[in-house]
């Protein structure tokens, strides 16, 4: 048997799977989200930290009840400092720091 293919969703997904401000765009995610036995999931505690700070009560609970089935990615030291390097270098603009050091995460 084949593995699955491993897919790292952020706040930006879970959010639009809620968000009928954009019919277009909540209907794309729930079409995607309907695909989602394929993968192997994964979310980071930083996607989580930011969906947890949503004021909205009701929306705050459905929008954890999407994450409970990820497995959570934690960030290192190490993952932290090559983050870090890459935004030294200029590589990486400072503002996307956390969605560099989830890219850097092992798996």
């Amino acid at each position: 048997m084949m593995a699955k293919l491993k897919i790292y969703l952020d706040t930006s997904v879970f959010s639009a799977y809620m968000d009928s401000r954009v019919c277009t765009r909540q209907d794309e995610t729930k079409v995607f989200w309907d695909t989602l036995d394929k993968y192997e999931w994964f979310t980071s505690q930083i996607t989580i930290t930011e969906l947890m700070a949503v004021k909205d009560d009701k929306l705050r609970k459905n929008l954890i009840a999407l994450i409970k089935p990820f497995k959570v990615l934690s960030l290192d030291e190490e993952t932290r400092q090559l983050a870090e390097k890459y935004i030294t270098a200029g590589i990486i603009p400072k503002k996307y720091y956390e969605d560099e050091c989830i890219s850097l995460l092992p798996q």
